[in-house]
């Protein structure tokens, strides 16, 4: 409804003191993201008075909060507060030109002040994260499910509000869509911006990239499949007979689905794995190590010291990791496979289809699957 208000106040004609825009902005180019918000918002009068020049908006400065103040109270009330005896604040004069745009910003619930709640903080910039609180109270947004952004989690203060502000396509996120940028500070622009699409001044944006979880790495195992987060979490999906899907929580660098388990490299450069046992796969050995590789019923890491070690079912020798340097490995059905510090292949375990017939030649990967291996 407070959006509704402001839309027509604005339409109509914005009533203040002071005359409206009476000369356009000099520091907004036309082809700007924010120009047509800035524009609208400025043919009211919305910037009256808190231009950081003159004719200049500044749209790459962040926006403090008692200019927030100012630009939301105006475009929700469609007009200039009256003047105050005195605000709540201690650190908000009642005779300032701020003054009564804060003491309105409270009346209406917006803010509830910083800190304690007996100060403002007019000269503080605003966080996206705090604008989106400000924003969601000031027009009464609807909750919204979660928007996805990676750097948004459930339990933030302000998660609901960004929730609202994205269910209400107010915001598209920063960057490709699928972040917030919770801490980065809200430039004037931006603020016009939401302002204005809010009120339904500006059409919303066309297209807005959807929220969504991004990974770094992915890993197919025998019958799931395990990913490593943009956070550095890993998650699983499929088949989960063994607990092979039930990736547990910490940070992780690395992870490789094997048969019926899986195997993360740790951020401290240790092994954990979880999922089938039955030939002791998953009882990863102590030490550090920089490369961790899970196969059918067995599993082999590549230690700090370039050496390879392997554990689990070792009924074709394929845990039978060999002496030497070597700079990767790859764990397959029954068979292993290493690339060698001269970068030759080097190959054991099953070979009754010639999986481990590592042929001559200098290669930079190797990859073993089920009964083959590719370099």
């Amino acid at each position: 409804m407070a959006a509704v208000v402001a839309l027509v106040a604005l339409v109509l004609g914005f009533s203040s003191p002071a005359a409206a825009q009476s000369q356009p902005l000099t520091d907004i180019p036309q082809d700007a993201f924010y120009s047509e918000a800035v524009g609208a918002l400025a043919g009211g009068g919305v910037f009256d008075g808190t231009e950081c020049a003159e004719a200049m908006l500044c749209p790459g400065e962040p926006v403090d909060r008692k200019t927030m103040a100012v630009w939301t109270v105006r475009v929700l009330d469609g007009q200039d507060p009256a003047q105050v005896s005195e605000t709540r604040f201690s650190d908000v004069a009642a005779d300032s030109f701020h003054g009564p745009f804060i003491e309105r910003m409270a009346e209406l619930g917006v803010t509830v002040g910083c800190g304690d709640g007996s100060a403002f903080c007019p000269d503080v910039t605003v966080s996206r994260a705090q604008m989106a609180v400000f924003l969601a109270r000031a027009f009464d947004l609807d909750p919204g499910p979660d928007p996805g952004f990676s750097d948004v989690v459930p339990d933030a203060w302000y998660y609901d509000e960004v929730a609202a502000l994205a269910a209400s396509r107010i915001t598209a996120g920063c960057a490709d869509g699928t972040t917030f940028c919770p801490s980065r500070q809200t430039t004037r622009a931006q603020m016009a911006t939401f302002l204005a699409r809010a009120t339904g001044l500006v059409a919303l944006p066309t297209r807005l990239l959807p929220a969504v979880a991004t990974y770094t790495a992915v890993s197919a195992g025998g019958f799931h499949t395990c990913a490593l987060g943009g956070d550095n979490t890993v998650t699983c999906w499929g088949d989960n007979e063994f607990g092979q899907a039930d990736a547990p929580g910490g940070q992780y660098t690395a992870v490789s689905a094997g048969g019926l388990h899986t195997c993360t490299l740790g951020g401290d450069d240790t092994i954990v794995c979880w999922g089938a046992n039955e030939d002791g796969q998953t009882d990863a050995p102590g030490g550090r190590y920089t490369a961790v590789t899970a196969g059918g019923l067995h599993t082999c890491a590549l230690g700090a010291d370039s050496t390879i070690v392997c554990w689990g079912y070792d009924g074709n020798r394929q845990a039978g990791a060999p002496d030497g340097q070597y700079t990767a490995v790859s764990a397959g059905g029954f068979h292993t496979c290493a690339l060698g510090a001269d970068s030759t292949i080097v190959c054991w375990g099953y070979d009754g289809n010639g999986q481990a017939d590592a042929p001559d030649g200098q290669y930079r990967a190797v990859s073993a699957g089920y009964v083959h291996t590719c370099a």
